[in-house]
């Protein structure tokens, strides 16, 4: 499996394990390779299944003028995404390194701010720490996993990067429905008909999974003349917080824990 920018789904490693603990009755060995275009730290959830972890740039560097054709062209793929040479550090990174704490605490407090209103309304906010665990997504988030019927998914309020062509993050709350669950289910029916409205600021994305979303660009504050954005953020999401509450009022078994 190979996403270019996109991180491990929730749980994939673990349910790797235990693909391959399944197995093991019939082999005598198994291991999971995990290789990808950033540096990711992870540990090995089962110590009878090693954890193997390589950079793409470093299966490139293996690639030579003597390796068949299939072989080159994979390699032009790799050259084409970015993926054949080590990360070193840019100017960029370095201007950012002075200001990353400030961002972070700034950050911090306003996912703080919505952990009652998860906690009171949904029954649960994900620890502190998920956060920086959620960088190699692209985001910087709290989640709460619910439930419908047999559907598992999770919603998420925080900042997104996703999308390369835009140039500043967003803001906002995302609602994520496993690709395994989506077909025919009722649970993405009832949110396609209360959220995606003509007026509505929600947006709906299929890209395997399903993203119910409602996003706010962090420049829409920096450019209003306001000195307290913290206020500002808040007052604008809850408006979309305020449309899942009333989605919760009308379908209570779709916000089950």
């Amino acid at each position: 499996e190979c996403k270019v920018e996109s991180g491990e789904r929730k749980n994939q490693l673990s349910d790797y394990t235990a693909y391959i603990q399944s197995l093991m009755y019939k082999y005598k060995k198994g291991c999971i390779l995990y290789i990808t275009k950033y540096f990711e730290k992870k540990d090995s959830i089962d110590k009878n299944i090693p954890l193997i972890q390589l950079r793409w740039y470093e299966v490139s560097r293996l690639i030579v003028e003597s390796n068949n054709e299939t072989t080159k062209e994979f390699r032009k793929l790799l050259i084409e995404y970015g993926m054949d040479e080590p990360k070193n550090f840019t100017l960029q990174d370095m201007m950012a390194m002075k200001t990353i704490s400030s961002t972070i605490s700034k950050m911090d407090e306003i996912l703080e701010i919505f952990k009652p209103e998860f906690e009171t309304n949904f029954g649960g906010f994900s620890k502190t720490s998920s956060r920086s665990s959620q960088l190699n997504n692209n985001q910087y988030s709290n989640y709460v996993y619910l439930k419908f019927k047999n559907i598992s998914y999770w919603i998420s309020v925080g900042f997104f990067w996703w999308w390369e062509d835009h140039q500043f993050p967003y803001i906002g709350f995302c609602i994520e429905i496993p690709a395994k669950d989506i077909k025919g289910n009722e649970l993405q029916k009832i949110f396609e008909s209360e959220l995606i409205m003509e007026n509505s600021m929600w947006e709906f994305e299929e890209d395997g999974n399903s993203y119910f979303y409602f996003l706010i660009s962090l420049v829409e504050f920096v450019d209003i003349d306001d000195t307290d954005h913290i206020t500002s953020i808040k007052s604008r999401l809850m408006e979309g917080l305020n449309e899942i509450y009333e989605v919760k009022k009308k379908y209570p078994e779709a916000f089950e824990r």
